[in-house]
């Protein structure tokens, strides 16, 4: 996965500037571009203060690529045949400049989250990162039910653009609930087949944390990372339990049902499971009528595409959605749909490459040599599928704060299993009293 490193005679981290005026430039980005997107989006988009577009944040890294070398690795030449396939797709199919490079902005997000998370992230500080996301995860749950019970008393200009179901969005992007379940959601993977000696989270007060990271998501209402958070504990209790975790996994779980039972909302959360698979794979006259005029219609859209055959290079980036208006000429919401329709299986699969090769570094698949085994890397294969689900509804690569931590957890993983080393005794003194 890594890609990017310092020159031979690098720019130190900590000689930009002059005297008094020195500061960090990689730390001092990733902090501003981590607090804005996993803390103050919501917040600054509910205020008003500023006009704020998430995705512009990422353009807060341009400067350090100028600062830093980057080396050419297989990361890089994913995303040139990625750009490769998509500057095609807009030739055959007469894109305009303009709608070639609106598609673009996608491969621009998230390479530059890639690049601030290459240049920043070490062993001696990713764990402080890594506690810094578990605390995040921990205070939403509150957050959620404080947004539910105000929106009754938001003001009319914020009601107008917000449903209800999308107010628990806790300190993510407005109406980005979906953002912050799948956070949670890769934290829990991290602390579960990663931190197996439990270092982030010191003592069997982990189990206790990762019951409440799980109610978190099950009760945001984020239905495709309510199946996410199954798939991750399922790979878990068929890969890793044995007699000693069983006490602990079962205990958890066990805490988890019996507190959404005596809260009510068991019965939600089976009910809004049900609907949302029933709307997704239901197909009729109307659906298809609504996705053909741009509405969400899942169900009709899959059937559509596989009813028409492989289109290996799709109609031309931007066909169907307008990024500059936020409107769609076609049903295709999420990654997958977006991609094959506007870029083909080609741009598709070239797509799916880049979030490949995030989540499996190299040598991930090299056992033990001695053995002459295979080892599985199930970390990665978890959150690979992961996002490959998540894809099937939102726009990943779009969106930084899935981008970022994606990234995160993936570059922690490459670092191999806690304990790293340790800089920051006040954060883990703050863990051990959760």
């Amino acid at each position: 996965m890594t890609a990017l490193q310092e020159p031979e005679n690098p720019i130190s981290d900590t000689t930009v500037g002059f005297g008094k005026l020195g500061f960090k430039p990689k730390k001092t980005v990733f902090v501003l571009v981590f607090a804005l997107v996993f803390l103050l989006s919501g917040l600054i988009t509910l205020t008003g203060v500023i006009q704020y577009s998430m995705g512009l944040v990422s353009f807060l890294i341009i400067p350090l690529l100028f600062l830093f070398r980057i080396k050419i690795t297989r990361v890089i030449l994913a995303y040139v045949l990625l750009a490769a396939v998509i500057l095609l797709s807009g030739l055959i199919n007469q894109s305009t400049p303009l709608e070639t490079l609106l598609f673009m902005r996608t491969l621009i997000f998230s390479f530059l989250i890639y690049a601030l998370v290459e240049l920043y992230l070490r062993t001696w500080n990713v764990t402080r990162v890594l506690r810094f996301c578990v605390l995040i995860g921990v205070i939403q749950l509150p957050i959620i039910f404080i947004q539910r019970f105000l929106y009754g008393q938001l003001p009319p200009r914020i009601l107008v653009n917000v449903d209800q179901i999308d107010f628990d969005f806790g300190t993510f992007n407005f109406k980005g609930d979906y953002a912050m379940a799948f956070f949670i959601s890769l934290i829990v993977a991290y602390l579960l087949f990663v931190d197996e000696k439990s270092f982030i989270i010191r003592g069997k007060k982990k189990w206790v944390i990762l019951a409440w990271l799980t109610i978190t998501v099950l009760v945001a209402n984020a239905e495709i990372v309510k199946l996410i958070i199954g798939f991750v504990w399922l790979v878990y209790l068929v890969v890793r339990l044995n007699s000693r975790r069983a006490f602990f996994v079962i205990g958890a779980l066990t805490i988890v049902v019996g507190i959404l039972i005596v809260a009510g909302f068991s019965d939600e959360i089976w009910n809004d499971l049900n609907t949302t698979m029933r709307t997704n794979t239901t197909v009729d006259l109307d659906r298809h009528e609504n996705f053909i005029q741009g509405n969400y219609s899942r169900g009709a859209a899959f059937r559509y595409y596989l009813a028409n055959g492989p289109n290996f290079l799709g109609d031309g980036p931007s066909k169907y959605y307008n990024a500059l208006t936020s409107t769609y000429s076609r049903g295709n919401h999420g990654h997958t749909l977006t991609f094959y329709a506007e870029v083909g299986l080609l741009g598709w699969l070239s797509s799916l490459l880049i979030l490949y090769l995030f989540a499996f570094h190299k040598g991930a698949w090299i056992g033990n040599k001695r053995s002459g085994r295979i080892q599985i890397p199930w970390f990665s294969i978890v959150i690979f599928i992961s996002i490959l689900m998540l894809s099937i509804t939102n726009h990943v690569m779009n969106d930084i704060g899935i981008m970022m931590v994606y990234l995160i957890v993936a570059k922690a993983n490459t670092f191999g299993s806690p304990p790293f080393k340790e800089k920051d005794t006040l954060l883990a003194n703050v863990m051990d009293t959760i």
